[in-house]
């Protein structure tokens, strides 16, 4: 098969998700910016943001006395500067990231998928890591038992 006949099988066979992403962009980007921080709580967000970077204090967030634990937006403001819009563009890059690690967990099941594995065992080895995890840190032994497809942790004594 060439290349061309390839594409042109390609674009065939996906196009109706192509319009999707197309029109989907365009109501995602459409007006991005139209609106400002109009909103009380963005507002407040933007806010305690500029005065991490001007009081330069990231341990201790507080506004009015209550402890928030806003990270992302003063992280953004400090390699892009304070603008009423930025806010707008973190969430864009908030929502693009998490597609991003979907698309990333989706790969590695085809990729073991492959290796005759099922989509369920892929979800179970990436918790099941945070859980030995667990078990290692507290000292505990554990031995992990598969039994009709499902895995479980047994605790040794």
């Amino acid at each position: 098969m060439n290349k061309a006949s390839f594409f042109a099988t390609h674009t065939k066979n996906n196009f109706l998700l192509y319009i999707l992403v197309i029109f989907s962009s365009l109501l995602f980007f459409y007006r991005l910016d139209y609106h400002s921080l109009t909103s009380w709580d963005e507002a407040w967000y933007g806010s305690i943001a500029r005065e991490i970077i001007i009081t330069n204090d990231w341990i201790n967030l507080q506004f009015n006395g209550k402890d928030y634990l806003e990270w992302q937006l003063p992280l953004f403001y400090l390699h892009m500067g304070i603008r009423k819009w930025y806010y707008i563009w973190l969430l864009t890059f908030m929502i693009l990231s998490i597609g991003a690690f979907g698309y990333l967990i989706y790969g590695l099941t085809l990729l073991t998928k492959k290796k005759k594995f099922d989509h369920k065992e892929n979800v179970i080895l990436v918790i099941r890591n945070g859980i030995v995890d667990n078990y290692q840190k507290a000292g505990l032994p554990y031995k992990l038992k598969a039994k009709n497809n499902s895995f479980s942790i047994i605790t040794e004594r």
